[in-house]
């Protein structure tokens, strides 16, 4: 695990963000976008950190990311990002990326 953010620090597009393609490679828009924190550890198990599904910025067609300030809800440790698209307003949703970080405090 190479990333790793602190208390306070602000995210942007360089963090933790995605890019999406469609099948023929081309950037991708889905019909709705989320993510969710999670963090990881061998007393409690797998949790969610804060509200459920938060809602990127777009960069660009078919590039998001995190842009918002990382709060108290974490604690030193590991957690990871999951991105969640509905391709279509008829599709299910899907888990497509997972990024795992470290929250350290300094």
């Amino acid at each position: 695990m190479s990333v790793v953010f602190t208390q306070g620090q602000q995210l942007g597009p360089n963090d933790l963000s995605i890019i999406l393609f469609d099948q023929f490679g081309n950037p991708f828009d889905p019909f709705k976008i989320y993510y969710e924190f999670y963090g990881n550890d061998l007393t409690r198990g797998e949790w969610r950190v804060g509200l459920g599904q938060r809602y990127p910025f777009q960069d660009q067609s078919g590039t998001y990311y995190v842009s918002e300030r990382l709060s108290t809800g974490f604690i030193p440790g590991s957690f990871k990002i999951r991105w969640i698209i509905q391709r279509d307003q008829t599709s299910p949703l899907e888990v497509v990326k997972e990024q795992e970080f470290a929250f350290i405090s300094i």
